[in-house]
């Protein structure tokens, strides 16, 4: 599948890497079994953005949920040729800025949490120069401070600070910095 896709793979993920100025991004497709149906798997389409700590493996971006089957009938002849057709909107993705665009005008599903769509979004615009885009968001962040949810964001708001802090300051390169931590 991988092969099929022009991926590298790494057990059951196949991925790609997309690059701008240092910063990277993973994207591909995973295989998953399916919690109700052991005997069953689902693909999704999925992106990590590595300049973004998160603690597990996200799969909020994107979903092939129509590609699924039991583990028995993985390697069909036409498996490849079923997922093509739907991984192509993903595969045209080539950039930052193609990833951004995409998210923000909807054209793929995103259904992170919303302090995770802010980060994705804030870092995304800082590493690709659009600082207003990037200032935006980092009010979002922040402003989640007088949410129910603090506990569970007060790292993001903290960093989302800093770098805002560093943006106000016209000092790019430490915000940048920051996003390397």
């Amino acid at each position: 599948l991988a092969n099929e896709l022009s991926l590298k793979h790494d057990g059951v993920k196949a991925y790609r890497i997309i690059s701008h100025n240092g910063f990277k991004t993973a994207m591909g497709v995973f295989i998953d079994t399916i919690s109700y149906m052991p005997e069953g798997f689902r693909l999704y389409f999925w992106c990590q953005c590595l300049y973004i700590p998160f603690p597990s493996f996200d799969l909020s971006i994107g979903n092939l949920d129509d590609i699924n089957g039991k583990w028995d009938d993985i390697l069909p002849p036409n498996f490849a040729n079923k997922i093509k057709p739907i991984y192509q909107k993903y595969s045209k993705i080539e950039t930052l800025n193609d990833l951004i665009t995409s998210l923000e005008n909807r054209t793929i599903p995103y259904t992170a949490s919303i302090n995770n769509k802010y980060e994705l979004y804030a870092y995304t615009h800082l590493i690709l120069g659009n600082y207003n885009k990037s200032l935006a968001y980092l009010d979002k962040i922040i402003e989640l401070e007088d949410e129910d949810i603090y506990d569970w964001v007060q790292e993001q708001i903290a960093r989302a600070k800093t770098i805002k802090e560093y943006i106000q300051k016209n000092d790019i390169e430490k915000a940048l910095e920051t996003l390397k931590e």
